[in-house]
């Protein structure tokens, strides 16, 4: 209110209604709250337990603190993201953290961001996530966090077209952050434009060499453009050590790719991530990316199956990502996305 007074600056009675509702804030628990965001950002599994303690030192320090709920929210929803917990276990953590934030602060736009992010991923309630991103967007048209994912859930729904230019302003809006031109890279693979899905990886990578978003996407978009299958390899192999921190995995690709080249270590993984199930949860869709990038389209169909079986929070893309495109014409896979109330019809 100072500074505007002092530019001369007039607000607009939202501005000043705003402004008069500010509660003040515990300086303590906003440092952690910002150390909390700056390693959820990272997006590894360690980085994201390191958030979440950062984010419960917050409501230590202030109960009330919105954005600190709202981090936690997002703390659960990468973990179901990611697979390290199963939907049954990140949903139910994710959404009262959310809400919380929202009962807190009706005009905290990130906590309507991840309310957005557990209507696409958890519920996928397209139409409440839809009014949820826009309400976010309206809120904090420089979030870049919910530009870039704005933009992700306009591919899922089938309006990809309408997608990049919110994922190039979350870059415009944070160009050093390698969580960014990740997401921005999986746009552009979404897009089937591989070549600049690559570089926007790369450039992720080389802000974060262990980004796990960005191996991922180099790993598929490396697949589909051809003649860069060893490339694209020793990127599933650096996807799947930092994810699954487990030398099982990476043993069974080193030694399919040995014994029958990139299809042999692929399904190998596949088969490794099966084998494993019993002690560790994995997204049945992993499992589907591994069996599809192997050309073995039953036994990807299968496990997207037991995908929507469980509400995998992956499974929202399957109707947008190249590597399934080999399944399309299965009426399998037409009837799922049906299920799922996607896009039926677009082939890219």
């Amino acid at each position: 209110r100072e500074v505007a007074k002092a530019l001369a600056l007039k607000l607009l009675p939202s501005e000043q209604a705003r402004l008069a509702q500010a509660r003040p804030v515990n300086a303590e628990a906003h440092e952690a709250y910002l150390r909390g965001w700056f390693h959820w950002m990272k997006a590894t599994p360690a980085d994201l337990d390191l958030a979440e303690k950062y984010f419960d030192l917050a409501l230590e320090k202030d109960p009330a603190y919105a954005p600190a709920h709202a981090g936690r929210a997002w703390v659960w929803m990468c973990r179901g993201q990611f697979g390290l917990v199963p939907p049954e276990e990140a949903r139910p953590k994710a959404e009262p953290a959310a809400l919380k934030a929202i009962e807190l602060d009706k005009e905290l736009a990130v906590a309507h961001e991840v309310l957005a992010g557990i209507r696409t991923y958890s519920d996928w309630d397209w139409d409440g996530a839809g009014a949820s991103w826009r309400r976010a967007i309206e809120l904090n048209p420089n979030a870049a966090t919910a530009q870039a994912l704005y933009a992700h859930f306009l591919e899922i729904i089938g309006y990809g077209d309408e997608a990049v230019p919110h994922s190039e302003r979350s870059i415009e809006l944070d160009p050093f952050n390698p969580l960014f031109h990740g997401w921005y890279a999986y746009v552009q693979y979404m897009q089937r434009h591989y070549e600049k899905a690559i570089a926007a990886a790369k450039k992720a990578l080389s802000f974060q060499t262990d980004f796990p978003i960005a191996t991922c996407v180099l790993w598929l978009a490396m697949r589909e453009m051809g003649g860069m299958e060893k490339e694209s390899f020793e990127f599933a192999k650096s996807y799947a050590r930092v994810v699954y921190d487990d030398t099982r995995i990476g043993a069974a690709l080193d030694e399919g790719y040995a014994g029958g080249g990139y299809p042999e270590a692929m399904k190998r993984a596949a088969e490794g991530l099966i084998a494993r199930l019993p002690e560790a949860f994995c997204k049945p869709s992993d499992i589907a990316f591994f069996y599809a990038v192997a050309r073995e389209n039953g036994l990807a169909l299968e496990w997207l199956e037991k995908g929507f079986e469980c509400r995998d929070q992956e499974l929202p893309y399957i109707g947008c990502y190249p590597c399934f495109d080999g399944l399309r014409p299965d009426p399998r896979f037409q009837g799922l996305l049906r299920k799922m109330r996607l896009p039926v019809d677009e082939k890219k």
